[in-house]
């Protein structure tokens, strides 16, 4: 495992469930656990669906796209569920390996179990 692996491990195994501090350290949670994912599947070239993303960190699939910021490479690996491709991507936005699989991830129990999410 790499280093910046064991650092998002890390940061994924402390994060607690305390909501009491308000929505932007919830945030800020949240996306260090988008980021975790978002490295496992670059590192493994697998795509995984929006919906199963969402549902491993206990968010509605909009605020998860909504999080996952501004289109590029490394996020164009979360897919919509019918037609497993990015939305709203052009092709030259896309990981050149995007497709080297037709393996996409599509459940939340696939990222909870791999990532001790």
């Amino acid at each position: 495992m790499s280093k910046d692996q064991e650092k998002w491990f890390d940061v994924a195994r402390s994060v607690g469930s305390d909501s009491s501090e308000g929505d932007s350290k919830d945030d800020s949670v949240i996306q260090g656990k988008i980021t975790l994912i978002r490295d496992y599947i670059n590192n493994v070239k697998t795509r995984c669906t929006y919906n199963a993303a969402a549902e491993a960190l206990g968010v509605k699939p909009a605020k998860f796209k909504k999080l996952l910021g501004d289109r590029q490479p490394e996020s164009s690996w979360f897919v919509n569920t019918g037609a497993g491709e990015p939305v709203g991507y052009a092709d030259n936005e896309k990981h050149p390996d995007l497709y080297r699989t037709t393996r996409i991830i599509t459940s939340a129990e696939v990222l909870t179990r791999n990532l001790d999410l």
